[in-house]
């Protein structure tokens, strides 16, 4: 009876081992980005513990992560999905292309149309609203007018980026290439900031640029001029044969604009501004008028 006793009592102290608990993996949002899984995962409406597949249209467990992901990949079934998947044509795809770009193009192309209009006739681009509103009165029937997004501030990113850009890079690509005039012109805002405007004259007129400056003495006029030219690979000094400016001090004055750029070019034909020349004459001419 005590032996019995001392093996019942060795069976109650050896420990027990303990069971494992299995946690089973919740779902991650990082499988949709894994080349692997992309494309055909995701949640499951129905917990946290499911992911869906799109190809199989069905819910599974999550159970042990990526290992379950890898072997559902891995089926034949889903692989033969998955490639009949790829070769079925979509209906987006069996559009014509050039029919839906040539659409977008037109849309464009009237924006950009309605934005020069504005800028071409001195029109505040406030306008731009109601002329969308117009034109989509006149022509209800069209589909192309309908789909205009014409606003203020599009017509003025336009006319600034889109227009204003080409026009400036195709007159800079004329005078890389070419002779020409200059005439300068200093201004001052409201704001009290200066500004000189460059414009390009020959048998036409092309404004060029029209740049801050910190003050309206020559030297800094001279400077702002050299720096817009060499940044912008133009040879003045090749190709700039007149200069045209206001009679203003800085312009003709003492140790004016005009012979900071005789210096650099020495043939510079130099002609004041004969706008101010004829606005003098116009207003002489009416103080004698009766």
């Amino acid at each position: 009876m005590e032996i019995s006793s001392d093996s019942e009592e060795e069976r109650s102290v050896t420990p027990t081992k303990k069971r494992k608990l299995h946690y089973e993996q919740k779902y991650s949002h990082l499988w949709e980005k894994d080349q692997k899984f992309s494309g055909w995962v995701k949640k499951s409406n129905k917990g946290d513990y499911y992911f869906y597949c799109e190809s199989f249209k069905c819910d599974l467990k999550c159970g042990e992560g990526k290992r379950v992901l890898k072997k559902h990949a891995e089926s034949i079934k889903h692989k033969s999905i998955v490639k009949a998947a790829v070769r079925q044509p979509t209906l987006t795809s069996m559009l014509p292309k050039s029919s839906s770009k040539s659409f977008t193009d037109k849309i464009k192309s009237g924006e950009i149309k309605m934005a020069c209009f504005l800028a071409k006739h001195n029109l505040p681009f406030s306008l731009a609203d109601d002329l969308e509103d117009l034109i989509e009165s006149v022509v209800p029937e069209s589909k192309l007018a309908s789909k205009f997004t014409f606003g203020r501030t599009k017509a003025h990113a336009i006319v600034t980026n889109v227009t204003g850009k080409v026009a400036e890079n195709q007159l800079i690509k004329i005078l890389q290439q070419n002779k020409f005039s200059l005439i300068v012109d200093k201004s001052t805002d409201r704001s009290s900031t200066k500004h000189l405007a460059l414009i390009d004259f020959d048998v036409e007129d092309s404004f060029l640029f029209l740049m801050p400056v910190v003050d309206g003495i020559a030297t800094s006029l001279h400077n702002a001029c050299k720096t817009f030219f060499e940044e912008k690979n133009i040879p003045y000094k090749d190709n700039m044969v007149r200069f045209a400016a206001d009679g203003t001090n800085s312009m003709f004055g003492h140790h004016p604009l005009s012979t900071l750029f005789q210096k650099d070019i020495l043939n510079l034909f130099l002609i004041k501004c004969v706008c101010h020349y004829f606005h003098l004459c116009a207003s002489y001419a009416c103080k004698k008028l009766p």
